[in-house]
């Protein structure tokens, strides 16, 4: 009962504040963007910094293995189902996105692009540039997924992955908005 009240609440407070829609996809404004440090797993989560701001990915996958005092340590999985932008960044075509991380450094990373309503199968290859990648050319809805492994200074390591929207657009503001919701046709 007490988490179809707090479901019902998050879908009333999703409703509120300013709305719209940015290339087909229902959106909203953001309410906070910066995420909380290690919120899932403990794991970092994948920051995208481009003009529009800084976008959390969607988690995704991920290990952090911990080395104790002792010497032995421990380590965490987690595995998900593709995970789902729930935000999107509105950039320039061939606008240079730059990947971090919550904490810890980013040791090596790649990453994938495709259109946002496709599936996996349509994925292509992004070059990724010590941690520097560019948007897509072409004018379109995407879907980033990023991999990304990891070292912190308090020994932590690990790798981790997750999703980012994009929207390549040459005249739409540029910004950070909350995805409300939209279903669309994969589209080359």
């Amino acid at each position: 009962m007490r988490l179809a009240i707090l479901l019902c609440l998050g879908v009333l407070a999703a409703g509120c504040g300013s709305s719209g829609e940015v290339g087909g996809v229902r959106t909203g404004a953001l309410e906070n963007t910066a995420p909380l440090a290690g919120e899932v797993r403990d794991a970092p989560v994948i920051l995208l910094r481009s003009g529009a701001g800084g976008q959390a990915a969607a988690m995704g996958s991920g290990c952090v293995t911990t080395i104790l005092d002792d010497g032995t340590g421990t380590s965490i999985c987690g595995d998900t189902a593709e995970p789902r932008p729930s935000q999107l960044s509105v950039v320039r075509p061939g606008e240079v996105l730059h990947v971090q991380l919550t904490y810890g450094k980013v040791a090596s990373s790649s990453a994938n692009v495709r259109p946002f309503f496709c599936p996996v199968t349509r994925a292509e290859p992004v070059a990724v540039n010590g941690h520097t990648l560019l948007a897509p050319l072409q004018p379109g809805l995407y879907r980033l997924g990023v991999f990304a492994r990891f070292e912190a200074q308090d020994g932590r390591s690990g790798d981790v992955s997750g999703a980012a929207g994009l929207l390549v657009d040459e005249n739409e503001p540029l910004r950070v908005v909350s995805i409300l919701g939209g279903d669309g046709r994969c589209e080359p």
